[in-house]
């Protein structure tokens, strides 16, 4: 494993025809809200900057945009093989090397907020452009090994359940399954949601114990109360970002939440560390009680790491989402193109910036959608991203006839939708 280095493709079709024969086979989607400024770092990463880090990666990726909605293609052989790949070389030096190279992934981009994003409001237009485009392509290699957390919680789900039944079975078990997946399962790190909640909670325990008037001149003239708010957007402050769209977290916007959470007096759910090592301490009491196999230890062992590497990524997907919006705005001010449009421009257009306009690129917005191999990657929209609609369309009718045909009943190709 090594870190590698991204390059831009070259061979760009504007047309669907190249493309079809990707759906020749099974397809995974994700739905959610998204723009392409945003997110399509993700296909890239896929298919290029995971195999120059692993060695074996996704060979086809796709991600359609209507209206900051995407629908995000996988394809189900390429899932299989690379968490495949993984548990075939997966022991513990091999997960603390590519945690480690995450982390080395990692560490330029938190330069992009300390230092970078501070000053870019004084760069000249071309060098915002190359900055803009360094960055995402930052983006793309900070993904060179977390890419395998879809793989793997796809994959790992359905070895955890298959190896537990096989081993109930074994000790004639099987019909407590339920209950002892759910103690397998449980998560033994904490993650940021329960961090938010217990700075939120310590701050609404402040001001209802001292009486505070959530006001603005109220807050700055409580110094203790102002002090732990700012920490609060200092450690959040990408909290309110979107794959759709990434927000400045301001003091208005505390204030707002704490109001509401204290009128609705919403629980804010805080788990303590001891409730994580009790989780583990349980998990690890049943697997030596009922003597579970070596295989699926490993495979439990692999998804607790996935799971709070999962919840890390997040945090580095939304500060990255964050900072992306920043050059979008500021780009947005220079060349008169609104920011909900300019997140349609591809890095790869970015010097071409001459040749677009709101007109153009809100027709973008309708519908577009990204198809990427090693060498070729499509961008089309309008005539092109109709004919790519009407060929999924009749995919899909053929496939519900035959199904029905052959007694199968129908199930629908798109195999999994997460709204967002």
């Amino acid at each position: 494993m090594k870190l590698g280095k991204d390059k831009l493709v070259t061979n760009i079709q504007t047309t669907f025809a190249p493309f079809k024969h990707f759906f020749d086979r099974e397809i995974y989607v994700q739905g959610f809200n998204a723009v392409p400024a945003h997110i399509y770092m993700g296909p890239n990463s896929a298919v290029h900057t995971i195999w120059q880090v692993l060695g074996y990666g996704y060979k086809k990726c796709v991600i359609s945009f209507e209206n900051d909605y995407c629908e995000y293609f996988y394809f189900l052989d390429d899932i299989k093989s690379v968490g495949n790949n993984f548990f075939k070389r997966h022991n513990k030096s091999y997960m603390k090397k590519m945690l480690e190279l995450d982390a080395e992934f990692w560490k330029p981009c938190q330069e992009v907020i300390s230092k970078k994003i501070p000053r870019i409001h004084k760069l000249s237009d071309k060098k915002l452009i190359d900055e803009y485009k360094d960055v995402m392509m930052l983006c793309y290699q900070n993904f060179g090994t977390s890419h395998l957390v879809e793989a793997i919680a796809i994959t790992s789900d359905h070895k955890i359940k298959e190896l537990l039944l096989k081993d109930l079975r074994n000790i004639n078990q099987e019909k407590n399954f339920n209950k002892y997946i759910s103690i397998l399962t449980q998560p033994i790190r904490i993650c940021f949601i329960h961090r938010e909640n217990a700075s939120l909670k310590k701050m609404i325990n402040y001001i209802k114990r001292n009486k505070v008037k959530l006001q603005k001149s109220s807050i700055e003239k409580d110094k203790k109360l102002l002090k732990m708010m700012q920490e609060h957007l200092k450690e959040f402050f990408w909290i309110k970002s979107t794959w759709a769209d990434s927000v400045e977290f301001t003091l208005d916007m505390l204030i707002h939440d704490l109001k509401l959470a204290m009128k609705e007096k919403k629980t804010l759910e805080v788990k303590s560390k001891n409730f994580f090592e009790g989780n583990l301490k349980k998990k690890s009491a049943l697997m030596k009680k009922l003597g579970l196999s070596k295989e699926l230890a490993k495979v439990i062992e692999v998804t607790d790491v996935f799971t709070y590497w999962q919840d890390d990524r997040k945090i580095e997907m939304l500060t990255l989402c964050w900072a992306l919006q920043r050059y979008v705005n500021e780009l947005s001010k220079r060349i008169n193109i609104k920011p909900e449009h300019l997140n349609y421009v591809m890095m790869e257009e970015l010097d071409k910036l001459h040749k677009f306009d709101d007109q153009i690129l809100a027709q973008r917005r309708k519908g577009c959608a990204m198809l990427y191999e090693k060498d070729m990657m499509g961008i089309i929209s309008g005539a092109e991203y109709r004919k790519f609609r009407d060929f999924l369309k009749q995919k899909e009718e053929k496939k519900k006839e035959w199904e029905i045909m052959n007694g199968q009943g129908y199930r629908r190709g798109y195999d999994m939708q997460v709204n967002g």
